[in-house]
């Protein structure tokens, strides 16, 4: 894994633009697709990047506990030295769920490990990992005031159900033309804050939160 929390932000700034390709092409066919297959690629879109946000925090955390350095160069210190990846994980799923970590095992599997994404299990498991930069990394995960609306769009998409809907319903306050005939369409949700695409909100709050959390 990369020493510097750096490379992770460069590798999750060329993924973004990537996606965000995609979703632009999309865009250009997407009046004349019919409902099913609009929704396909949307959600393909919308779960790459929630997986992408996911893998860049779950790196930064590794990193940050095996003893990486930031991108200034200084090097991270943490309360948990010395442990397994497999160790860390079961840390940081305990940390993530307010739970006692008073005896450290290897976590039992991936699919086990920490909604990652998630920015109150991410500031539960940057705070109890006492890194030395865990201030800085509370203060990046602040700027993520849209990212909780990406992940329950996903889980309304991925999980379709009567309360992963209603959750997705109840974020429409915060944007303005929402038409919701699928849980896809709120990427095309409009902002009024910038008078742009969900989408795009959401992807400028990632490259924003990696950025000043790698700083």
């Amino acid at each position: 894994m990369p020493n510097s929390l750096d490379s992770h932000h460069i590798k999750l700034a060329i993924q973004l633009q990537t996606l965000t390709s995609g979703f632009n092409r999309h865009l250009t066919v997407a009046a004349s697709q019919r409902v099913l297959d609009r929704a396909a690629v949307r959600e393909g879109l919308i779960s790459s990047l929630w997986q992408v946000w996911c893998r860049f925090f779950r790196s930064v955390i590794l990193t940050s506990a095996s003893g990486g350095v930031t991108r200034s160069g200084v090097a991270i210190t943490s309360a948990y030295p010395g442990l397994s990846e497999p160790q860390l994980l079961f840390v940081a799923k305990q940390l993530s769920n307010n739970a006692n970590v008073s005896s450290i095992r290897s976590i039992a599997g991936h699919h086990l490990e920490p909604t990652w994404g998630d920015i109150n299990k991410a500031l539960n498991i940057s705070n109890g990992m006492g890194f030395s930069n865990s201030g800085q990394l509370s203060t990046a995960l602040s700027f993520a005031a849209s990212i909780p609306d990406l992940q329950i769009c996903r889980n309304a998409t991925s999980h379709f159900g009567l309360g992963s809907l209603s959750q997705l319903k109840a974020s429409r306050v915060r944007y303005t033309h929402t038409k919701l005939l699928h849980p896809t369409d709120a990427c095309v949700w409009i902002d009024p804050l910038t008078n742009g695409y969900l989408w795009d909100t959401w992807v400028d709050e990632i490259n924003t939160v990696a950025s000043h959390a790698c700083s």
